[in-house]
C-alpha cells in the first residue's frame, strides 16, 4: 500500500489534533472528489516499517490524540492489509488511549469484505462513510463533504450489529 500524503498536527480531519494519513488508490472516482490525485494505487510512497514508525512517533506527544485514515480509499481491498498493519502498530503502542478515525467512500453496509476488514472496522473508533455526492455538497457539515455521509461510532456499531451515528456539530 502506498501513502500519498501525511498531515502532521492536523485539526481538520476529525476532532482534536491528529496525524492524517492519506492512502493511494481508489476505484470509486466520486465526481468532485477533493483528492482525485490519490486515485492511482501507484501514487506516493510505500507504507514501510520506517514510515509507520515516523507516523506513530508523530502521535506520541500527549496533545496529539488521534490518527485519521483517508484516501484514496482506505477500505479498498488492495489497501486493507496496509491499513490493518498501521492500525495494529497504533493499537500496540497506544492501546485505546488515542483514537482512530477512518473515511471511506463505501457505505458502512457495503464495505468490501476481505480477510482484514473485520479487524479494521472493530479497531477504529469512528468511520465517516459514504461517497461524496456533489449534488449533496454541504460545507457546513463537520468532517464530511456531502449530506449523505455519516459519522459512525464504529466500535458500538460493530458490537451492537447496527449503525450508531455520532452527533458531532
Amino acid at each position: 500500500m502506498n501513502i500519498t500524503n501525511i498531515k502532521y498536527f492536523s485539526t481538520v480531519n476529525g476532532t482534536g489534533v491528529r496525524t492524517a494519513v492519506f492512502v493511494s488508490g481508489c476505484n470509486l472516482h466520486c465526481e468532485g472528489c477533493f483528492n482525485s490525485g490519490a486515485w492511482s494505487f501507484d501514487t506516493g510512497h510505500e507504507l514501510s516499517p520506517e514510515l509507520i514508525e515516523k507516523i506513530l512517533d508523530s502521535i506520541e506527544p500527549e496533545y496529539i490524540s488521534r490518527l485519521s485514515n483517508l484516501g484514496g480509499e482506505p477500505l479498498d481491498i488492495k489497501n486493507q492489509s496496509g491499513v490493518k498493519k498501521l492500525i495494529e502498530e497504533f493499537r500496540e503502542r497506544f492501546g485505546n488511549s488515542k483514537t482512530i478515525w477512518l473515511w471511506t467512500g463505501y457505505e458502512y453496509d457495503n464495505i468490501p469484505f476481505g480477510k482484514d476488514t473485520l479487524y479494521i472496522i472493530s479497531n477504529v473508533d469512528v468511520i465517516v462513510d459514504g461517497p461524496f455526492i456533489a449534488k449533496k455538497k454541504n460545507l457546513d457539515l463537520p468532517y464530511r463533504g456531502s449530506s449523505n455521509q455519516r459519522i459512525i461510532d464504529a466500535k458500538k456499531s460493530h458490537r451492537n450489529g447496527h449503525i450508531i451515528e455520532l452527533d458531532i456539530k
